[in-house]
């Protein structure tokens, strides 16, 4: 992997993109592989995605619901 990195590039710009793959956890040669090819052609490092810490309140669906119930009351014939 170093080898491949380093062919038209410095060791500055590999050891960029080790340190920004290793920030979440151990990386892979894919996840160091994708981290370098962002820096060359310019993207650097991406932003973590934030998720809200609530979740909206959402309505009970209940539509459709009585179609399903001839199918438990042919059930109930048989038995």
């Amino acid at each position: 992997l170093l080898s491949d990195l380093l062919k038209d590039h410095s060791l500055e710009t590999a050891t960029e993109a080790l340190e920004i793959a290793s920030e979440r956890c151990h990386p892979s040669t894919e996840t160091i592989k994708q981290v370098f090819h962002q820096l060359i052609h310019g993207r650097g490092s991406r932003e973590t995605v934030r998720l809200k810490s609530t979740v909206p309140v959402m309505p009970i669906a209940e539509r459709g619901m009585n179609q399903y119930d001839v199918f438990f009351q042919q059930e109930r014939r048989k038995a």
